[in-house]
């Protein structure tokens, strides 16, 4: 992988593994079912595909990017409908103008 993407791929793997860490973290601590079932899934196929070719087909890298996806998404609070959201404040402060 690193001889096609370079230092550019490598970087961005890192990136990437370091935000899932720091969203497994905030898990362990805080979670709800979704999320630990989120984590599980990362976890054992991350360590799956150390044996095997299991992301190189969508049977293995769909549930992944998902689960990592539900990992860092910010999590939903009834009653408070985007509130704090950055997209949400620019579009406000647009339509202010």
């Amino acid at each position: 992988m690193f001889a096609r993407t370079g230092a550019v791929g490598l970087l961005t793997l890192v990136a990437f593994s370091l935000a899932i860490g720091a969203a497994a973290w905030r898990t362990v601590h805080d979670y709800d079912d979704l999320r630990l079932l989120s984590l599980l899934i990362v976890v054992g196929l991350a360590v799956g595909s150390l044996v095997g070719v299991v992301m190189e087909a969508p049977f293995g890298a769909v549930p992944v990017y998902w689960a990592a996806g539900v990992l860092l998404s910010r999590p939903w609070r009834p009653g408070r409908s985007g509130e704090g959201s950055s997209i949400t404040s620019r579009i406000t402060a647009l339509r202010s103008r």
